[in-house]
């Protein structure tokens, strides 16, 4: 049995066309740097962009429709890892070779963990000696 061209259209952009009626703009954002986002993540509510074009880390409000506060400083931020319970976001910083901890009630960073001189742990050369 075979189908028409146009059933098949239908049956592929139907779908597609109902998705892209539920989605809406939030708003339009002016940033520096180059364009694009390594990560982005949730914490509290915020929207938090790690923004390696530019060497900082963005924070926004999607409730509000505004920037809430940058983090700059940061040489290139690739990661972004949450943790709620306990108030913090950790941004890794490939720049540094570092993971920076930033407090998320006043998006401020108390502190910075250095990952220049860790030592590599067993398991990595172990699965390293199996490449």
């Amino acid at each position: 049995m075979r189908f028409p061209k146009a059933a098949v259209l239908v049956v592929l952009f139907v779908p597609l066309s109902l998705f892209a009626a539920k989605l809406r703009e939030i708003a339009m954002l002016d940033i520096s740097g180059r364009p694009g986002f390594e990560t982005l993540a949730f914490a509290k509510g915020y929207l938090v962009m790690a923004h390696d074009g530019a060497g900082k880390v963005d924070i926004f409000d999607p409730a509000k429709r505004r920037f809430v506060a940058e983090i700059s400083g940061i040489v290139s931020p690739r990661g972004v890892a949450v943790d709620d319970a306990n108030g913090r976001v950790y941004i890794a910083d490939a720049g540094t070779n570092s993971i920076d901890v930033i407090n998320s009630s006043n998006w401020q960073v108390p502190s910075q963990r250095d990952l220049r001189y860790a030592g590599r742990s067993k398991l990595s050369r172990c699965v390293s000696g199996f490449a």
